[in-house]
């Protein structure tokens, strides 16, 4: 239960700045935030966590889906920064560090901004908890803000994991363990490489210039290409440039 003085003390931290100005009303329930990211589509999968909030910025363009969750909204600068990177609007930006907000829902043109309060039991305090959940659905992107570590999502977490949903178009996502790496060779095909590649299974390309195949213990796709390979093709890519300028290839 929040006292009177202290709702007042924290509204009053607002006092006289324009709207959209976002300031931290609320506990601070972490110690520093933590973001993870899981990205995928129906070929790959990647969950990791990362130290700088600038790593999250690649993703807003991406063919992928990709969630970003942030634990820990109190560091205003933080929110900030990786709000107005995906083009929230700052009255949305401000609601986010705002605990105090109502369960609602707004849309605008690029994405829908969802207010949701999240209830757990504190077992040492014998009382229920209220946590504040925000979570903005992007075409490409989910990003939810909670106060604290743990949530009731993990369960979704490790149904992506496992390959147990679909993207938007039906496929499946695969899981994490079953998407395979891709390992590219340039160097000279000489007869001890030649001998390797042999050796592994490798299938020669047609002009004898390279090797592919797939290693099944290493899970991986494996291209080897021959640096006389990799000039002649630079050779032809600027020929046809230059043909299409008219001017001399060499």
């Amino acid at each position: 239960m929040i006292s009177l003085n202290k709702f007042i003390w924290k509204r009053a931290k607002k006092t006289g700045l324009p709207p959209g100005t976002p300031v931290f009303i609320g506990d601070k329930k972490i110690e520093a935030p933590k973001v993870s990211i899981m990205d995928y589509d129906e070929t790959r999968f990647q969950e990791k966590e990362v130290g700088e909030i600038d790593e999250c910025f690649p993703f807003k363009d991406t063919s992928t889906v990709t969630w970003i969750n942030i634990d820990g909204i109190h560091d205003v600068g933080f929110v900030q920064s990786l709000g107005e990177n995906f083009g929230l609007h700052p009255l949305i930006i401000e609601d986010i560090v705002n605990t105090q907000q109502r369960p609602k829902t707004e849309e605008s043109e690029n994405y829908i901004y969802i207010v949701l309060k999240m209830l757990y039991f504190d077992d040492e305090k014998s009382e229920t908890q209220v946590e504040q959940v925000s979570l903005v659905l992007g075409e490409n992107f989910v990003i939810s803000f909670q106060e604290r570590e743990g949530d009731i999502f993990e369960a979704i977490r490790e149904r992506i994991r496992n390959g147990k949903v679909s993207t938007a178009s039906g496929r499946p996502i695969p899981k994490s363990e079953d998407i395979p790496g891709y390992c590219y060779v340039l160097c000279d095909i000489t007869p001890s490489v030649e001998q390797r590649c042999k050796m592994h299974g490798l299938t020669p390309t047609s002009d004898r210039m390279g090797y592919f195949g797939y290693n099944p213990n290493y899970r991986a796709y494996i291209e080897l290409i021959s640096f006389d390979r990799l000039v002649n093709a630079a050779k032809e890519r600027n020929r046809a440039f230059f043909d299409k300028l008219g001017l001399p290839a060499t």
